[in-house]
């Protein structure tokens, strides 16, 4: 995890929280994991219900949806189409490595609201995403 931080923080869900601790405090927060995919392997099927919704960190996914509409994302990139609410949410797409990947997915129900803590970055964190989706 600490050696995706900067890009963590670069990215623009992570706008105005710049300090590694707030970072690493809001990975526990969110429930927040690291994880890596090789080339060719499935992330997740359409229609699967996610509990975690991720953002690539590297590599390259390549999404692909029933109508055949295939879509590249790259760092930065999110995995999901629309501000989860909830505990969970529906895949819209397949997701497959379309190279070797590593995503930063989060807990589904943490971007939903604000935990018990009502720290400062969370709230930070979910207004980002809410303007990004809006």
């Amino acid at each position: 995890m600490e050696q995706y931080l900067n890009q963590i923080k670069a990215h623009p869900a992570f706008e105005g929280i710049t300090q590694d601790e707030d970072i690493l405090w809001l990975r526990k927060c969110m429930d927040a994991v690291v994880e890596s995919f090789p080339k060719g392997e499935t992330v997740f099927r359409e229609g699967e219900e996610r509990m975690f919704a991720g953002i690539v960190l590297e590599g390259t996914a390549l999404t692909v949806s029933t109508d055949g509409t295939l879509e590249k994302i790259g760092p930065g990139g999110y995995l999901f189409d629309q501000m989860p609410a909830g505990r969970s949410f529906y895949a819209p797409y397949t997701v497959l490595a379309d190279s070797d990947l590593t995503i930063f997915s989060m807990r589904v129900l943490r971007l939903a609201k604000l935990c018990s803590f009502r720290c400062v970055f969370h709230a930070r964190l979910l207004e980002n995403m809410q303007k990004y989706f809006a």
